[in-house]
């Protein structure tokens, strides 16, 4: 390894675990572009293609798959009802709610319980298991 990249791509790791903390820290929040650049110290555009190079995925698509997987979650360990998982989730309705969690785990979240559990696991890829393991309080954590 050439040692001039080195403290560079430290640099660059210690700035992703900085912006990933914030998002798992804000999933709640809307997630803005600038903010997560300002967290990584680095400009908008140039922090996006950083991410997108490190990760193979957009900030918008991390945010998105972090939240369905906490809804998974939710959906597996309480009896929270849907529409509040959806709410949650940042979705507006449930129906869209529905397609697109349909769509990342192969069944539908009216599913609960162990059923619910086991399609969201089969489902996980394994850069998901790796990235977003799951808390006991319902949130991902690293």
């Amino acid at each position: 390894m050439d040692m001039n990249n080195a403290p560079s791509q430290i640099n660059y790791e210690d700035r992703l675990n900085r912006v990933t903390a914030y998002i798992y820290d804000h999933l709640d929040d809307d997630i803005d572009l600038n903010r997560l650049a300002d967290v990584a110290c680095l400009s908008p555009y140039h922090w996006h293609r950083v991410y997108r190079a490190v990760t193979g995925e957009t900030i918008a698509a991390t945010v998105k798959r972090l939240r369905l997987h906490r809804a998974a979650g939710y959906l597996a360990h309480t009896s929270m009802p849907v529409a509040e998982i959806a709410v949650r989730s940042g979705y507006t309705n449930l129906q869209s709610f529905t397609r697109i969690f349909s769509a990342a785990y192969g069944c539908r979240p009216a599913n609960t319980g162990r059923t619910a559990a086991t399609c969201a696991s089969s489902r996980r890829t394994k850069r998901t298991s790796r990235i977003c393991m799951r808390s006991r309080s319902g949130n991902c954590r690293i």
